[in-house]
């Protein structure tokens, strides 16, 4: 629970939260991300349907507050706001980034689709005027349950998610567990590591110190390794290398986390 002391910016913080809103409801934005083999064109559906999210929970919350009573109304209002408000206040107060994690507000998710599906009930179940109107109600609910359960059979195929803070490390994973004998070295958090550590091979070795701490009887035990990786390393960690031990960088191909080092012929 460290991350909670660290310094975060509101509105990075407010962003996040805002996404894992939409996210709760429909969430296939990040398909591009983790099916890059789909060859299929990035329509970047987000733009055309957030928006049209935002409208339909704002309508939502209007129209409860307009044909419920206090009782119900107030209720659902205080489910779905106060736990962001009272967390908005704690990471000024700390500046931190509790806002940003959706497992903390997890009640007002629920309040927001309480609100949206009795929206969607009491229209449907309404005499209406016209016949356009009904259809568009029936549809709107036909595509919202549509693009739910299709946001749950995607994600539920792909080996990660956006949930997961967006890391896939099983390409990582791929890339050193087929090496004969592969050394990890990192100067990242540990915690981000450790979770790495629980798809790698028993033969892959880590190494994990800041750049500081590099010396030439380590540098001395790397010719023991066939291969060498760097994940997510600093760019004080690639200069040590780079500048001072003679090291030449090799960005692996689609895997934006994991670079090797070779050692340099000049």
């Amino acid at each position: 629970m460290a991350w909670l002391d660290k310094t975060a910016k509101l509105q990075e913080n407010l962003i996040s939260f805002v996404n894992n809103i939409f996210n709760a409801i429909i969430d296939f934005w990040f398909v591009y991300n983790y099916f890059p083999n789909l060859n299929f064109p990035n329509l970047r559906f987000g733009i055309y349907i957030k928006p049209l999210l935002l409208i339909l929970m704002v309508y939502s919350f209007y129209f409860i507050y307009r044909k419920t009573s206090i009782k119900i109304w107030l209720f659902i209002l205080t489910l779905t706001f106060v736990p962001p408000l009272l967390i908005v206040i704690r990471d000024i107060n700390a500046n931190s980034g509790s806002l940003s994690q959706a497992r903390y507000l997890i009640p007002c998710y629920l309040g927001i689709s309480i609100a949206i599906a009795y929206l969607f009930a009491t229209q449907i179940k309404n005499k209406f005027r016209n016949l356009w109107q009904k259809k568009f109600w029936y549809l709107s609910t036909i595509l919202l349950i549509s693009f739910g359960i299709l946001s749950c059979a995607i994600s539920s195929q792909a080996e990660t998610w956006s949930n997961k803070y967006g890391m896939n490390y099983y390409p990582v994973v791929r890339a050193i567990n087929q090496c004969e004998r592969p050394l990890l070295m990192s100067d990242r958090n540990l915690v981000l590591i450790l979770s790495l550590s629980h798809y790698l091979d028993p033969k892959v070795k880590l190494q994990l110190l800041p750049a500081s701490k590099i010396s030439v009887e380590l540098i001395d035990q790397l010719s023991r390794f066939s291969d060498i990786f760097l994940f997510q390393p600093s760019d004080n960690f690639q200069q040590t290398f780079k500048t001072q031990l003679n090291y030449k960088i090799i960005s692996l191909k689609e895997i934006r986390e994991l670079l090797k080092i070779e050692k340099s012929n000049d």
